[in-house]
């Protein structure tokens, strides 16, 4: 069951580019979640994100050849989630569109920081550089919807 999460249902196991299937994978889930409940699926982002980090913990301790393997990616997910969790001027679909390419984007290029987190230790290694890159996304949506609503 572990794995199970970890691999973010198996979208870790893609072949190419497993951190952008989780994410994809993410940004499927959120929109079933939004159309179940509304604004209301933000209040999951911190299970989420509690479930990422418990399960890259208790396999972290297993012992991994790597610091992050490529093939966890509820990380991914946590921070996609987190990327969505504020409420924008945007339809649901657009938010979900350009958070994934937000996200991503602050994900692979690991700006202000980012990946030094990456050396924290256990599963706060492997789940915080994503949760840091789903916080910069979603600052970055909530400043562009600002600026857009702003008239400008």
């Amino acid at each position: 069951m572990r794995r199970f999460i970890l691999t973010g249902f198996g979208a870790g196991l893609c072949p190419l580019a497993p951190g952008t299937a989780g994410s994809a994978l993410a940004a499927a889930l959120y929109l079933v979640a939004f159309h179940l409940w509304g604004e209301g699926v933000t209040a999951i982002v911190a299970g989420i994100g509690a479930l990422a980090f418990a399960s890259a913990t208790v396999a972290w301790g297993r012992g991994f050849a790597e610091p992050d393997p490529s093939w966890i990616v509820s990380d991914e997910i946590a921070g996609m989630f987190l990327a969505l969790a504020a409420p924008l001027g945007y339809t649901v679909a657009l938010k979900v569109g350009l958070g994934f390419v937000v996200f991503r984007i602050a994900d692979v290029v690991k700006p202000v920081g980012i990946k030094r987190l990456e050396k924290l230790p256990g599963g706060w290694g492997v789940v915080a550089d994503d949760l840091a890159a789903g916080a910069l996304a979603g600052l970055v949506l909530a400043a562009a919807s600002i600026w857009l609503r702003s008239g400008r």
